[in-house]
C-alpha cells in the first residue's frame, strides 16, 4: 500500500526541493514590482471577468523556462516573427522570467489548465498536454473517475467532443482539484504539470530580455536564456 502523501510546506520541499521552477510575465510594471518586493504575489482575481485563468491566492510557476517564455511574449508574438509593440502587447518592449528555487514551494497543487487538459486527452486519445502520456494508469483512472463523479453529464460530453484548444479547460480543472488526493495531486506534478503554489514566492534571480529578439528565437524558446539577461535578486547560500 502506498503511503499517503501530505502536501504540506515540508513535504512539499523534500519532494521538489532540487527543482528550479519559473514564472513569465509580459508586463514590465508587473515585473517591476516583483523586482522591487523581491516576491512573487498571487494575482488579484477579478470576479467581473469570463477569461478568469487562476485560482485565488495562487502563484503559478513551472519547470519549463520555454512554457514562461512563452507568457513573457505577447500571444501576437511568435518564435520568428518580427515583435510589434501595439495594442494588443501592452506589457511594454521587455519580457521577464523569474526564477524561484524548489525549496520556497510551499502548498502545491497542479495548475488547473494541465488537469482539465489530461482529461480532454484521455477522453479523446490525445497527448495535446505533452504529459498525459507520463502519467500513470491508476492516475488516469482516478482523474476519470473523479469526472463521472463530479461533472455533469453536458460537460462530460464536452471533454468528449472539443478539441482541448477549443475548451474552457482550467474550469474543469478547477471544479476536480479539491477532490484530488494529495498521492494524485503530486503525481500529475512528478508527470510534469505546471505548479499553483499557496501563498507569495521569493524569486531568487530573473532573466530580462528585449522582446524585439523574437525574430532569433527558436521555435521552442530553448534558447531564451542565450538572449537574455540575468539578473541575481539573492546571493546564492
Amino acid at each position: 500500500m502506498i503511503k499517503k502523501i501530505i502536501i504540506k510546506e515540508v513535504d512539499a520541499i523534500k519532494f521538489q526541493k532540487s527543482k528550479i521552477y519559473y514564472h513569465g510575465t509580459d508586463s514590465e510594471e508587473a515585473a517591476h514590482g516583483i523586482i522591487k518586493d523581491k516576491l512573487i504575489k498571487p494575482p488579484e482575481i477579478d470576479p467581473n471577468t469570463n477569461a478568469v485563468h487562476a485560482a485565488e491566492g495562487r502563484v503559478y510557476l513551472t519547470l519549463y523556462i520555454g512554457t514562461a517564455a512563452r507568457f513573457a511574449f505577447s500571444t501576437e508574438t511568435a518564435p520568428g516573427e518580427k515583435f510589434k509593440l501595439n495594442k494588443y502587447n501592452i506589457g511594454g518592449q521587455f519580457g521577464y522570467i523569474f526564477e524561484v528555487e524548489g525549496k520556497e514551494l510551499s502548498d502545491i497543487q497542479p495548475d488547473e489548465d494541465d488537469i482539465g487538459g489530461i482529461l480532454s486527452d484521455l477522453y479523446n486519445g490525445t497527448n495535446y498536454t505533452g504529459i498525459t502520456s507520463d502519467v500513470p494508469n491508476w492516475a488516469k483512472e482516478s482523474l476519470i473517475n473523479l469526472a463521472e463523479n463530479n461533472l455533469t453529464k453536458s460537460k462530460i460530453d464536452d471533454l468528449k467532443s472539443i478539441d482541448y484548444f477549443l475548451i474552457n479547460v482550467f474550469m474543469y480543472g478547477s471544479k476536480l482539484v479539491d477532490e484530488m488526493s494529495d498521492e494524485l495531486k503530486l503525481t500529475i506534478i512528478d508527470a510534469g504539470a505546471h505548479i499553483a503554489n499557496k501563498g507569495a514566492v521569493k524569486p531568487r534571480a530573473y532573466y530580462k530580455f528585449d522582446k524585439r529578439i523574437s525574430e532569433d528565437l527558436k521555435e521552442d524558446y530553448s534558447n531564451i536564456k542565450e538572449l537574455s539577461e540575468y539578473i541575481l535578486l539573492w546571493l546564492k547560500k
